[in-house]
């Protein structure tokens, strides 16, 4: 078959993951704005969620990549990213 149809296949799963992310994204704003009463407090929550994606995006430490992608035996890193990632989740929390 060759590399277009292995291409294909994978933006194909791609795109299917990404739409299927988005709407999961739509159904949670969806589902939250008949909890929250009136568009300051929905302003505020678009702000924090605004906020928190950035704080995820600058703070993403590449171990996760990383460890799926190195061929050799992992065992000795698997402690230290676990350690990163609650310091990262301890950090995203207090902002």
């Amino acid at each position: 078959m060759g590399y277009r149809s292995n291409v294909i296949y994978g933006f194909s799963w791609g795109t299917f993951f990404d739409v299927l992310s988005k709407l999961v994204s739509l159904g949670k704003i969806a589902i939250l704005s008949h909890f929250i009463f009136g568009p300051t407090e929905f302003g505020i929550f678009g702000i924090a969620v605004l906020v928190l994606g950035f704080l995820e995006l600058f703070t993403e430490s590449g171990i996760n990549v990383l460890l799926v992608q190195k061929r050799e035996d992992i065992k000795d890193y698997v402690d230290t990213a676990f350690v990163v990632s609650i310091m990262r989740g301890v950090l995203m929390a207090i902002v």
